[in-house]
């Protein structure tokens, strides 16, 4: 195929996702009968999203951070959230005099892992800190330069899904990330499958609202200032 990858993603690809559907098939058949048909596979994997390598995010920043020598934390923190695979992100990602984020991206989540050795090499019991696992959804609230963003841990900005809680962080700060879990609440938590009832809902009216109240159940403290 003529031209770079980023070229056929940035030009090409990616400008199909607003079309119209008859664009959207005159300019497949276009590509389509321009290309060899050893290369028409590629082409279908790049349309379908499917041409990708097998490697994990980690190992990816991983593989950045040590061409780039910017800290694994830096990258993973500029790689949260809502980005535009370019070739003009990828320099702002590499740049190591750049900061680190727009005012509405989170943080990574830290995540439960295994642990790696045995429980006795912890300390003794009676220094641990337990807390409950709520069965809610995990989340972090960001107040900065006056706005306010919701992100799931899957990256997925759900501000709007929750407008009681986008609501109260307007009180907080600039300057506060709170990373907690998203619970259905009236008078103490409800069950999921309350959740579950308004996740599904693109509109959110006065009744689900109601029947489905929620809160932020903050435990950690991100950002502050």
């Amino acid at each position: 195929m003529e031209g770079s990858l980023a070229m056929w993603i940035e030009q090409r690809v990616l400008p199909l996702r607003d079309a119209d559907e008859r664009s959207q098939q005159q300019a497949m058949f276009t590509w389509w009968e321009s290309v060899p048909p050893a290369e028409r596979f590629v082409l279908r994997k790049l349309i379908t999203g499917a041409f990708r390598v097998g490697v994990s995010q980690r190992l990816v920043i991983r593989a950045l951070s040590q061409v780039t020598e910017i800290p694994v934390d830096s990258l993973s923190h500029r790689l949260m959230g809502d980005w535009t695979p370019s070739a003009e992100f990828y320099e702002q990602v590499v740049d190591a005099s750049a900061e680190d984020g727009e005012a509405g991206r989170p943080y990574p989540f830290f995540l439960a892992h295994p642990l790696e050795a045995a429980p006795k090499d912890l300390g003794e019991t009676e220094d641990w800190q337990a807390e409950w696992k709520w069965d809610g959804i995990r989340a972090q609230v960001i107040r900065r330069n006056g706005e306010t963003f919701i992100w799931s841990r899957g990256e997925e900005l759900m501000t709007d899904r929750f407008p009681e809680i986008a609501t109260a962080a307007r009180s907080l700060p600039d300057g506060t990330v709170m990373d907690g879990e998203i619970l259905a609440w009236k008078e103490g938590v409800l069950p999921f499958a309350v959740m579950q009832k308004r996740i599904g809902r693109k509109k959110l009216g006065m009744k689900i609202l109601t029947e489905a109240p929620v809160v932020l159940m903050a435990f950690d403290m991100s950002e502050v200032d």
